[in-house]
């Protein structure tokens, strides 16, 4: 797949334009068909839509829930913005799981303007948690717009089913993920065309910012900000399959999106499997990633097809690492720039590297294009397992090697075929051995190509250019200067 082709597949979203801008019509206001806006509203609401009432709107004022609301087919539910606020009756109040204060399983639902307070107040999961919004696996054809979130006790708004629109929510403070799209332990490859537009996803106790997880299928965010304090060593966006086979993830669109987790110094977007299974076509285009000095902006295990194309990475520890088995890989035209420091030597971690491949790693079809990098205080590459590798066409600058300085600017290691082509390096300030190095480990079996790259550096204790066949230095009539 080309990125022309997958860039085709984002434009045509014209399924959804008619959906963006909700006709609030004949709606019967909520105080015609309850009795008591001062009480519980929840059973009130309950009993007024099982008796057919559909299109109702929300007064501006707090509303008392104390339990998940079934939604029916067909129904439009609008508030009247901010100053409705849908609010739980007790503190951490559970309603059930996969349950929410709206909880739809049927086709056609509009729910807007309002906001709602879980009123949860800390600490681990719960039995029977809930979310803000739960569309679950036989809904379809759903629009939330501009509904807020906060102090949810599992995610602000769960997303299972099929061409639904989220557009312009907030989410805040949730115990699980904020967004969370997909759930295996509902229904497996039960989640796909969904588009998420103009939403913010800020905190969580227990999780990240928002998860893609457990078999979903043609998914698309576009101008989103994810940030806000996660939890310890959970990435701020995941996409992952909880672990069960046959629920691979395919075909993810993000664009036009922030990725800011400064506060937390992780892993800003993370794509793995516990099984083994590949996430396939991920698409990154027009993002912007922030991290702490140690975070990683973009962590890859078992995926195939990804491409990331025209985003900024700013003071990032690092910007990428592959894992496991990782095909395909494209990163093109963006502009990275590091945090200007190391903290562990090359050939240890993966820190302070714009590319990283771990030695475990069956990688292939990895290619690095026309980027702009500057300020990666560790080998800017250190690729050391993988095959059909092309570094070419990349601006490499002020990158310091302050841990090891005896180690080169720019280091690649693969088992098959890697080509580094017409690359810039310059302005490496500290004192280095050579300013780009490349092995291969196999001698007799493997092709290296190391052509028209221009090293203008002037503190090398060794060579600007230096390919080896083997870690002991010996050149075979295969490689290529």
């Amino acid at each position: 797949m080309s990125i022309d082709t997958i860039e085709k597949g984002v434009d045509n979203l014209g399924v959804w334009a008619d959906k963006t801008n909700i006709v609030i019509e004949n709606l019967v206001p909520l105080g015609a068909v309850i009795s008591d806006l001062s009480a519980d509203i929840a059973p009130q609401l309950q009993a007024a839509l099982d008796a057919g009432e559909r299109s109702i709107s929300l007064p501006p004022q707090r509303l008392l829930w104390g339990s998940a609301v079934d939604v029916p087919a067909g129904t439009t539910i609008i508030g009247s913005g901010d100053e409705t606020e849908l609010y739980a009756t007790s503190d951490d109040l559970e309603m059930g799981l996969h349950d929410g204060f709206f909880t739809v399983d049927v086709a056609n639902v509009t729910l807007a303007n309002f906001s709602l307070d879980g009123r949860y107040t800390g600490g681990a999961f719960v039995a029977a948690r809930s979310s803000g919004v739960a569309l679950l696996d036989n809904s379809s054809n759903c629009t939330i717009q501009n509904v807020k979130t906060v102090n949810t006790m599992r995610h602000g708004i769960m997303v299972l089913g099929s061409d639904h629109l989220i557009s312009a929510c907030r989410m805040t403070n949730s115990s699980a993920d904020c967004l969370g799209i997909g759930s295996g332990a509902l229904a497996t490859n039960a989640t796909f065309d969904i588009k998420v537009v103009g939403c913010y996803m800020n905190g969580s106790e227990n999780r990240g910012a928002a998860e893609i997880n457990d078999g979903c299928h043609r998914v698309y965010i576009d101008d989103c900000v994810f940030t806000g304090t996660v939890a310890a060593s959970n990435d701020l966006f995941s996409i992952n399959d909880h672990s069960r086979a046959g629920e691979s993830n395919t075909d993810l669109f993000i664009t036009n999106s922030t990725f800011d987790d400064s506060a937390n110094g992780y892993r800003a977007i993370a794509c793995s499997s516990g099984t083994g299974n590949l996430h396939e076509r991920i698409f990154i285009s027009n993002c912007y990633f922030k991290s702490a000095a140690a975070g990683l902006g973009i962590f890859m295990a078992d995926c195939d097809n990804i491409y990331v194309n025209n985003c900024t990475f700013d003071t990032v520890g690092s910007v990428s690492a592959l894992y496991e088995e990782v095909n395909n890989v494209n990163f093109s035209d963006c502009v990275m720039i590091g945090s200007g420091s190391a903290t562990v030597a090359p050939d240890i971690g993966d820190h302070g590297c714009v590319l990283f491949i771990e030695t475990t790693v069956t990688a292939d079809e990895v290619r690095f294009t026309n980027n702009k990098i500057s300020g990666f205080g560790n080998a800017p590459f250190l690729l050391r397992a993988g095959g059909h590798i092309t570094i070419s066409d990349n601006y490499i600058s002020e990158c310091n090697q302050s841990v090891n300085s005896v180690g080169p600017a720019f280091y690649v290691k693969v088992i098959d075929h890697a080509t580094v082509d017409g690359n810039r390096i310059i302005n490496t300030t500290e004192t280095i051995s050579d300013g780009l190095r490349v092995l291969g480990d196999t001698v007799g079996a493997d092709y290296t190509r190391a052509v028209g790259n221009s090293v203008e550096i002037t503190t090398l204790t060794g060579s600007a250019i230096d390919v080896r066949a083997s870690t002991n230095g010996t050149t075979g009539d295969n490689y290529e200067v």
